[in-house]
């Protein structure tokens, strides 16, 4: 085994790494794009905006909760694992659990009191208030499982953390969701949220026997992380997942619950394309940790462009097909889901240009510069909130996608122009 990696150039690995996260981050991309079909063929385009609201609202909440922690243990696990002080490691580990719990927990209470608030004054849907009371436990769920795969990707289990982390449980939703509906069964929609919350305790679960089974054999040692030292390097996702989610709720106040429903349909396919921009962010850390620690320039910005490249190259038939093909695909939903169909080409290759820029805010992390990805995303979520919000009304569904591509053309230009200065060839 350990020969086997010798051999191995470290190109080859990333490739064969990026590979495995693609194949499984695909795997749970079609599941959800599974769930969300049967919602729609079930209860229609309004459900399916419910759904996505609460859902997207976890989803906002469990990076909040993981205070950057997760991205910091990355840069900090390369250093360790070579030094072999594995006994740092474990503590290094327990401490960033203590704290995102904790801030999970806070998190999940600030949810579930502002839902209560908005139901009781009227504000929100009645309906959609349900969702966002299942869903709000995942707030911890996803910030401990996240932790727990990062971890596991830097010791080199890339297959069972990539596949504990959104293949699993999204797929393990979509085979209960498809057996209720083969079997005519009927049922109230806020099941579907208890169903992909279960699915996914169960992946924490197996995920936190593995992490168990490791400490174990690592003893003590002194934590390497302080608990505010990642809220730099997190507040751009936090950023761009905050934004994203009121681009939802744009659409849903100024347009219809329907058309926010239509809208994330958008959004779920062109995840897609996003899926491989974020597995291969996901996939490329350890890698860009370990050149960065060996002062290995040349393999460091190797790593960024090989992502970049074999991205353009998975990313481009989907894009391709949204920009011409989209009511074919749409109509699997509904005939009300083709109304989104210009939307969708010009949402797919906002992505495309996410892929095309590679991981370079990771990168950027991994070189302590996480101040300037912040910088940009605050000056992109400025520009695509209010330009959403401005466009929506005069564009109908087409304003908000034009709204993420001016967004996406600003962050990914900056980014990649910030990297490149953040580590000159001179150094």
């Amino acid at each position: 085994m350990f020969i086997a990696q010798r051999v191995i150039s470290p190109r080859i690995k990333l490739l064969f790494d990026l590979l495995i996260g693609l194949f499984m981050r695909g795997g749970g991309a079609v599941a959800s794009f599974i769930v969300t079909w049967l919602i729609a063929r079930q209860f229609g385009a309004g459900v399916v905006g419910q759904y996505q609201i609460g859902l997207t609202t976890a989803t906002l909440g469990a990076v909040l909760a993981t205070l950057g922690l997760h991205l910091v243990l990355i840069r900090e696990a390369g250093r360790l694992i070579t030094s072999g002080a594995y006994g740092d490691l474990a503590a290094t580990y327990m401490a960033c659990r203590r704290y995102m719990l904790v801030a999970g927990i806070a998190f999940c209470t600030i949810v579930l009191g502002g839902a209560a608030i908005l139901e009781e004054t009227g504000i929100a849907p009645s309906s959609t208030i349900p969702f966002v009371f299942i869903f709000a436990p995942l707030i911890a769920i996803l910030a401990w499982m996240r932790l727990n795969n990062d971890l596991l990707r830097s010791l080199g289990d890339v297959w069972r953390s990539q596949l504990l982390e959104g293949v699993f449980y999204s797929g393990l939703t979509a085979i209960v969701l498809l057996v209720l509906w083969l079997g005519n069964v009927t049922y109230p929609p806020a099941l579907i949220a208890a169903i992909y919350v279960a699915s996914a305790v169960l992946a924490l679960f197996f995920s936190s026997r593995i992490m168990t089974g490791h400490l174990a054999t690592w003893g003590d040692g002194v934590p390497q992380i302080g608990k505010w030292q990642g809220l730099v390097a997190v507040a751009p996702n936090v950023i761009l997942t905050a934004a994203d989610w009121t681009v939802l709720l744009i659409v849903g106040a100024f347009l219809s619950i329907e058309d926010a429903g239509v809208y994330r349909t958008l959004v779920m396919y062109s995840a897609l394309i996003v899926m491989i921009s974020t597995s291969f962010d996901i996939m490329a850390g350890p890698h860009l940790a370990k050149a960065r620690a060996n002062h290995d320039r040349k393999q460091f910005f190797s790593s960024v462009n090989s992502a970049s490249a074999l991205g353009l190259l998975v990313a481009s038939p989907l894009v391709l097909i949204a920009v011409f093909f989209p009511s074919p695909v749409l109509s699997l939903f509904g005939p009300d889901f083709v109304r989104g169909a210009t939307a969708l080409g010009i949402l797919s290759v906002a992505q495309l240009i996410r892929v095309v820029v590679g991981p370079a805010a990771p990168a950027m992390v991994m070189l302590h510069k996480e101040k300037p990805v912040l910088y940009i995303e605050i000056i992109a979520a400025l520009a695509s909130i209010p330009l959403a919000l401005v466009l929506v009304q005069h564009l109908g569904l087409m304003g908000p996608p034009i709204a993420v591509l001016t967004a996406s053309i600003l962050r990914g230009t900056y980014t990649r122009w910030a990297l490149a200065r953040a580590w000159p060839a001179s150094d």
